[in-house]
């Protein structure tokens, strides 16, 4: 029983802390602490810093990588280019037409439809 009451005791003690001054335990920060503290705040910062460098020297090496196939995508769309003007030129042109078997036009008639072309 006795215990009980000295655990009620020491419970009613650290309620009133308003009441006794050295009744309460404060939070007392000495240099030791403070010391230990601070290299501890200093070691997430740093670990912070590291990590944020190491992203943007990541993001560095993807962008050069995709501005690489940019440049390879732009050289390969002017290979393009010019294999299509080359086919596109009047000796591919008449090449293909004697492979399909194309005859040239050797006269050319119109048809004349009279005055009017449509009726309203």
């Amino acid at each position: 029983m006795s215990k009980f009451l000295t655990l009620i005791n020491n419970k009613n003690k650290k309620e009133n802390c308003g009441i006794k001054p050295n009744g309460c335990r404060r939070f007392k920060l000495d240099a030791r602490s403070f010391s230990i503290l601070f290299v501890i705040l200093i070691s997430c910062v740093t670990v912070l810093y590291l990590a944020k460098i190491n992203s943007i020297a990541i993001q560095g090496f993807k962008i050069k990588e995709l501005e690489e196939k940019q440049t390879a995508l732009k050289e390969g769309i002017k290979k393009m280019e010019m294999q299509v003007a080359e086919m596109q030129s009047m000796q591919k042109i008449q090449e293909r037409i004697g492979q399909i078997g194309m005859v040239a036009v050797s006269e050319v008639k119109y048809v004349s439809a009279g005055g009017a072309v449509a009726v309203k």
